[in-house]
């Protein structure tokens, strides 16, 4: 059975962080890329670059899927997490 991996990314005090949510492993130790503070969205090849750093690339025809996650103060700034379904590079096959 295959398991599901996926990437993660949001913004925490003005600092983009995209993560890779692997099952079984603590999550201090998922790999991660984080983007200078008051940097924009990191763009789609910005992203891809950064997963394929860190050993991963989307799932084939998977696109990033962007939710708000609000405050308990409607008043307040909402904060967006961006998700995708992600693999593991291919491992090469021995000749």
């Amino acid at each position: 059975m295959d398991v599901r991996i996926r990437a993660q990314m949001s913004a925490i005090d003005g600092q983009w962080c995209l993560y890779v949510i692997v099952p079984s492993v603590p999550a201090s130790q998922w790999p991660e890329r984080e983007w200078d503070t008051g940097a924009p969205v990191p763009t789609l090849a910005q992203r891809r670059q950064a997963l394929a750093g860190l050993g991963f690339e989307l799932v084939c025809g998977e696109e990033w899927q962007w939710f708000e996650q609000d405050a308990d103060d409607p008043s307040a700034p909402v904060r967006f997490i961006a998700m995708a379904d992600v693999q593991e590079f291919p491992h090469p096959v021995a000749a």
